[in-house]
């Protein structure tokens, strides 16, 4: 049965996609306290939902879209930040920025199984299915300043080995038919691609400014990352750009200019098309995934911050942060199919 898993956290209300997708007691001491998560950051695995306060998952039961859903709420650790699901172990793994943790769940029934400690400050998370791997980013570095980033059986919760990677690790995705791990590195302007069963680092590809978000289109074997570009007290400054990586051999393919502001990205593989939010111009930019060609840019609401695309319905959804609208645009052609708010 499909559902959707919410995460709740203390004074980020936001809406959070994603197109992606995990153990013990942990000593009181193991991480900080009162560490509050990055505002920016907020994942949600296999589906999406809107981050609340409070510090507990809720599990919604998705039978036909009923009017009165079975739900249940189980606490977890404190001030969970990102969520995704294993199909193949059917368990749902929760991120806790707060004590260092990790909050393993039954994916049927919701019910608690274990809690594992983890390095402090974990705050991404992405399962490599086919390796039985679980990947957990956090906001931790070594001494040379590399974020680390864990690897965990999925099967049994143990840790395999830690790795280090580039430096303020903004993003992890799985690529499943190839076995390769992506993380974008914010803090030095790379992308380091892992071998998703052993965990260790194969290539460190130096990609745009800031890369804050990636994206992989299986059908085409590309990676999409979201290169925020400058800024100056929270607002764009200057153009982002997409680099466009081969999945396989994780080669730099090109380099393409979008609009201010890129922050967030999906895609639709049925069409073969990639949609990037460009929040300093109120613009989404479509391109062809296999080529990374820009093919139409479409004027949306203010402030787009978050995408989700229905291939089914072949609509793209846009939350429009700065005038409380959402819009939807076609995702064959990239036009306005319903006006806005």
């Amino acid at each position: 049965m499909p559902f959707y898993v919410a995460v709740c956290k203390p004074a980020y209300a936001r809406l959070a996609m994603i197109g992606a997708l995990m153990h013990t007691s942990v000593p009181p001491s193991y991480g900080p306290a009162n560490s509050m998560p990055p505002s920016s950051r907020v994942g949600l695995g296999l589906s999406a939902g809107v981050v609340a306060p409070l510090i507990a998952v809720s599990v919604v039961a998705i039978s036909g879209l009923s009017a009165r859903p079975t739900a249940r709420t189980v606490t977890v650790g404190l001030a969970p930040v990102a969520a995704t699901v294993d199909e193949q172990t059917h368990r749902a793994f929760v991120a806790n920025y707060g004590d260092a943790s990790l909050s393993v769940l039954d994916a049927h029934s919701g019910a608690h199984l274990a809690t594992i400690a983890v390095p402090p400050l974990p705050s991404l998370l992405a399962i490599a299915s086919a390796a039985g791997r679980l990947y957990v980013g956090t906001d931790t570095s070594d001494a040379a300043g590399h974020t680390i980033v864990t690897v965990l059986d999925t099967a049994n919760g143990q840790r395999l080995r830690t790795v280090a990677v580039g430096a303020g690790a903004s993003a992890i995705a799985v690529q499943q038919p190839t076995g390769h791990v992506f993380v974008a590195n914010e803090g030095d302007n790379s992308v380091s691609m892992l071998d998703a069963r052993s965990g260790r680092v194969l290539r460190t590809l130096g990609v745009g400014d800031v890369p804050v978000a990636l994206a992989i289109d299986d059908r085409s074997g590309r990676v999409f990352v979201v290169n925020e570009g400058p800024e100056r007290d929270g607002f764009p400054i200057g153009p982002s750009s997409i680099s466009l990586l081969d999945a396989d051999t994780g080669a730099v393919l090109r380099t393409v200019t979008v609009g201010y502001g890129a922050r967030a990205l999906a895609i639709d593989e049925r069409q073969g098309h990639v949609f990037v939010a460009n929040r300093g111009t109120d613009t989404v930019s479509m391109l062809n995934a296999r080529s990374g060609s820009i093919l139409r840019t479409t004027t949306v609401g203010t402030t787009p911050l978050a995408l989700a695309v229905n291939e089914r319905t072949g609509r793209l959804f846009i939350a429009n942060n700065g005038d409380n609208s959402v819009s939807v645009l076609d995702t064959a052609t990239g036009e306005s199919c319903v006006p806005y708010p």
